[in-house]
């Protein structure tokens, strides 16, 4: 049996050498062959026009299934993430984000084993 595979932008948020977080868009093949362990997974809800300031202890996946939400990091570069958008989050310096339009942002984080 062979799997299907395809291409899908993810946006990667880490901590550059400079200290300071940025965003990348990268493009990842997603194949079975391409397995990384997650240790906790977890469905979360933020209600429209909430928003925090954080950073990532963990490196983790941040998958969007409805809503949506202005990502800024702090070298001034943001975006926003819709439904289907995919975050590599490794940044542990500072980033933030604010749910934007009427409906609540409905979520996954998927910890990746470190």
């Amino acid at each position: 049996m062979v799997l299907p595979s395809f291409d899908m932008p993810i946006v990667r948020v880490y901590t550059g050498a400079d200290g300071v977080s940025h965003l990348e868009e990268i493009k990842d093949s997603i194949a079975a062959t391409d397995i990384k362990k997650v240790t906790d997974l977890r469905f979360l809800l933020s209600e429209a026009g909430s928003g925090q300031r954080l950073n990532a202890p963990y490196g983790h996946y941040d998958i969007t299934l409805s809503g949506q939400m202005d990502l800024s990091v702090a070298d001034g570069a943001s975006l926003r993430v819709g439904p289907g958008g995919v975050c590599l989050v490794e940044d542990q310096v500072d980033h933030s984000f604010i749910v934007v339009g009427t409906e609540p942002r409905i979520f996954i984080i998927a910890r990746l084993e470190e």
